[in-house]
């Protein structure tokens, strides 16, 4: 009779036992199952991560773009500022010349005037 008690202790057990490796199946297939999930959205994220990084160095290269145009830009104004004041001092000089040559043009009709009256 013992040794009929011992065996079905042992076939319990055996039961128990794999009754406790289906669930610990079930666990670890659910675990693998959240795994790949997170490794799935990771992936994604790292994804999202290198396309943000090549957008962050495309605008990096078009604001440096943006920067090198600007400083052209100033130059050229710059150029332009400088060749409009020496114009003007040059017309300054133009006009004083000619002013000058008005003076002499009108005292040389006066002298004039003055001799034939």
């Amino acid at each position: 009779m013992q040794d009929q008690g011992n065996i079905e202790d042992r076939v319990n057990t055996l039961e128990i036992l794999t009754q406790l490796s289906a669930v610990l199946a079930q666990e670890m297939a659910a675990r693998q199952q959240r795994m790949a999930t997170r490794q799935r959205r990771m992936a994604a994220r790292q994804q999202r991560m290198e396309e943000n990084q090549q957008r962050m160095e495309e605008n990096q290269r078009r604001a440096e773009e943006n920067q090198q145009r600007v400083e052209e830009d100033i130059q050229y104004f710059d150029e332009e500022y400088q060749f409009m004041e020496e114009s003007w001092q040059r017309t300054d000089e133009l006009l004083q010349q000619l002013l000058q040559a008005v003076a002499v043009m009108q005292a040389d009709i006066v002298r004039i005037d003055e001799t034939h009256s």
